[in-house]
């Protein structure tokens, strides 16, 4: 369950690893933080809503799919 903040008055994501990657989970996305194999040094961060999952990566940009959605989508189970 997402805790509020006081100050902010929005919910804060629960920050949790999902198959070694780091994810901030809400009750309406998830953002997962998904490495390149080809660019090191380079990480995706892997939007996942009620919609679908999506991945700002090139590949993505052109197949609207890619290595690292697919993983994500796996692992969830989307």
């Amino acid at each position: 369950m997402p805790r509020v903040t006081a100050s902010q008055g929005q919910p804060e994501p629960a920050r949790v690893t999902l198959g070694g990657y780091a994810a901030e989970i809400w009750p309406w996305l998830a953002h997962v933080h998904v490495p390149s194999r080809t660019d090191p040094g380079t990480v995706y961060l892997v939007v996942v809503t009620p919609a679908g999952v999506t991945c700002p990566c090139p590949g993505f940009g052109y197949r609207q799919t890619c290595s690292h959605a697919t993983e994500v989508a796996d692992l969830i189970q989307v």
